[in-house]
């Protein structure tokens, strides 16, 4: 997939190469990017997506596996990431070291038995929850082992929980 999305720029959010005199330290000491900066992110940005089309393909690939078997709406089909990445946001080129929306933020999605399409969990979850969650969607009641952090939140997108609330 590579040179899909040459030319493509990072998304310019109202905070992008902004540089706040309010914010915490870092931010508020982050100068602009320069402009061979601002290249390097929007390189880095494209790329990005051109992996993501990589990790479509294999998604992709899996479904159908799992169709041709006869299993997929026997199956959850968990898809996550760790956390978000940003791309000039505070005039910062990369990264993922603040407690921002473009950094925390993260991809949380289960196709499976018992979840309504296009539902969405109206709470708070992070990846400590994912483990919890699978053990209750796998019928072990959703309490992990005391070593474990989380909580399941299972309940909030099964159709016996709420659903469509966007």
């Amino acid at each position: 997939h590579k040179g899909v999305f040459h030319g493509t720029k990072a998304p310019r959010t109202p905070n992008w190469n902004y540089t706040c005199t309010t914010c915490h330290w870092l931010i508020r000491t982050q100068p602009t990017m320069t402009s061979e900066q601002c290249v390097r992110s929007d390189v880095l940005y494209a790329s990005r997506l051109e992996a993501l089309l990589s990790v479509d393909d294999t998604v992709s690939d899996m479904i159908h596996e799992l169709s041709a078997l006869n299993v997929l709406n026997d199956t959850y089909v968990i898809f996550t990431s760790d956390h978000g990445f940003q791309f000039g946001q505070y005039g910062m080129p990369e990264g993922k070291w603040n407690a921002y929306e473009h950094d925390v933020r993260i991809p949380l999605l289960i196709r499976g038995p018992g979840i309504q399409a296009g539902s969405v969990y109206p709470g708070l979850g992070s990846n400590v929850d994912v483990m919890p969650t699978l053990l209750d969607l796998g019928g072990g009641g959703g309490v992990p082992p005391t070593s474990m952090d989380g909580a399941s939140v299972a309940a909030g997108f099964l159709e016996r929980g709420i659903t469509n609330t966007k």
